[in-house]
C-alpha cells in the first residue's frame, strides 16, 4: 500500500502514461507536484514533520492553507538537522532482522536463503537511510511550497 501527498484543488491536465503501449489511454494529472510513498515511509515522515496524530490512523489527512507555513518551517528544520531525522532512520532487514554493516549484504542473505530452500517467505526491508529521508522530505517540501504559493490545501491518503 502507499500514501500520496497532493493538492486536490490544483488544476489537472491530460497525460498519456503509456505512450508506447497504449497511446489512447489518458489520465488527468495534477499540474502541481505530488509524492507517493510506502505506508511505513509516509508515516515516518509525517511523524518527523509534526503531522502524525494521536490516533490509530494517519493514513489520510489534510493541511489547511493557514497551516502550511508552520509545516514548511518544520520541514526545513528536518532537512537541516540530522538529529531531527534520526528518529526515522531504519536499518535494512531480512525477516525483520537488521542487516548490519560488515555482515552479509541483502544479496548475500538472499543467496543463502535460496540455498537453504526454506519453504517460507523471506521478507526484505530496504531500510530508511538519512539520504532517503532528506530526498523524500525535500520532494514533499516542493508539494507544500507549491500549495502555499497557489493557496491550496495539501492532502494525503
Amino acid at each position: 500500500m502507499s500514501i500520496t501527498f497532493w493538492c486536490p484543488e490544483a488544476p489537472t491536465e491530460p497525460h498519456v502514461p503509456y505512450p508506447d503501449q497504449d497511446p489512447e489511454f489518458v489520465i488527468q494529472r495534477s499540474t502541481l507536484p505530488e509524492l507517493n510513498l510506502s505506508n511505513s515511509n509516509a508515516l515516518a515522515i509525517l511523524d518527523l514533520i509534526g503531522l502524525a496524530k494521536n490516533t490509530e490512523s494517519n493514513y489520510c489527512g489534510t493541511v489547511q492553507v493557514s497551516q502550511l507555513s508552520e509545516v514548511i518551517t518544520r520541514m526545513h528544520r528536518v532537512l537541516q538537522d540530522p538529529v531531527e531525522r534520526a528518529a526515522a532512520l531504519e536499518p535494512a532487514t531480512v525477516n525483520n532482522v537488521p542487516v548490519v554493516p560488515g555482515q552479509p549484504s541483502l544479496g548475500d542473505l538472499l543467496n543463502i536463503k535460496l540455498a537453504q530452500k526454506n519453504k517460507g517467505p523471506t521478507m526484505y526491508g530496504g531500510g530508511r537511510t538519512d539520504d532517503y529521508i532528506r530526498t523524500r522530505v525535500s520532494a514533499l517540501l516542493s508539494v507544500f511550497e507549491a500549495a502555499k504559493s497557489h493557496g491550496y490545501t495539501v492532502s494525503w491518503g
